[in-house]
């Protein structure tokens, strides 16, 4: 092999010469828009029985613009976050839409054994603000969501037990033909407890669909809740169904009243049952009336 290197020198240099350039020019492009997309680790010296993790500092931000998913489109999407050690810093996350947008920030702890990775600390908050649902363009066979939208929440988890609340207040929704005055949610979690005190859909002034109840999160999962369903006609979720698929002709009238308590692991389920319903037809099928009151254990 005396002489090869030699003997292609020149060659090997000519090609050096064309990648380092290249190498040069993506960095320049990197490092003309930090604003956009910025990244750095450093690593320090630390006891062989540390965690990896506990000397990796690292920082990303960035920016994806037109996203598009089904029938969903968004703006722009930026995100900020930093790890220092285990702890990872969620500075900022933000969808945007038109006059929309939804963001949210926090914090987790990342566990020293991936074992307990559902049982790390977090501290996370949301918020949504959507004047005008209809330009993130949700929707299907032609049909596109209106409405509005407002909420802001917060979930922590310590020491494995879930902390938080949300509120979300939404109106004058449309969907095709289908319309709903009011959306409105509220929970909060304590101690693992998770209790839902307001979820109601209100269709007009008479017609809602609501529910309350609390749920513990750790086995056996004792609950206890209550379903209402007041309904004067069914033909009003006509064109919903329609948008699903179904094209049979519903009407009539519903009333339901749940009142169940029990654990879920177990599947032991108690409480009383009220239904009314009359005229109701769906397709062919026809029933004059339904009337049931009971106990069920």
């Amino acid at each position: 092999l005396d002489g090869a290197f030699e003997a292609c020198e020149a060659r090997l240099i000519q090609h050096w010469r064309a990648l380092w350039r290249t190498g040069n020019d993506l960095a320049k492009t990197i490092m003309e828009n930090r604003e956009v997309l910025e990244a750095t680790k450093t690593f320090t010296a630390g006891n062989e029985e540390t965690s990896p993790l506990a000397r990796l500092t690292a920082e990303v931000k960035g920016q994806l613009e037109r996203l598009g998913y089904g029938t969903f489109s968004a703006d722009t999407a930026s995100f900020d976050v930093a790890l220092d050690g285990r702890r990872v810093n969620l500075r900022g996350f933000k969808i945007e839409r038109g006059s929309n947008n939804v963001a949210a920030n926090g914090t987790y702890e990342l566990p020293a054994d991936l074992k307990s990775f559902g049982q790390a600390p977090v501290d996370a908050r949301f918020t949504i603000a959507a004047p005008a649902v209809k330009e993130f363009g949700i929707g299907a066979r032609g049909a596109v969501l209106e409405g509005t939208i407002k909420g802001s929440g917060s979930v922590r988890l310590v020491s494995g037990k879930l902390d938080g609340d949300v509120s979300i207040e939404g109106s004058e929704f449309l969907f095709g033909a289908f319309t709903a005055d009011r959306l409105l949610i509220k929970a909060a979690a304590k101690q693992g407890e998770v209790e839902i005190e307001d979820f109601v859909l209100q269709i007009n002034e008479q017609d809602r669909i609501a529910l309350a109840g609390k749920v513990e999160m750790s086995k056996p999962n004792e609950y206890e809740g209550a379903v209402l369903v007041r309904v004067q006609d069914l033909s009003k979720f006509q064109p919903l169904l329609e948008i699903l698929g179904q094209q049979k002709a519903i009407s009539g009238d519903i009333h339901l009243e749940l009142n169940s308590k029990g654990t879920i692991e177990t599947m032991r389920h108690e409480g009383t049952v009220s239904l009314n319903s009359s005229g109701v037809t769906f397709g062919e099928t026809q029933i004059s009336a339904i009337r049931l009151e009971g106990r069920f254990t």
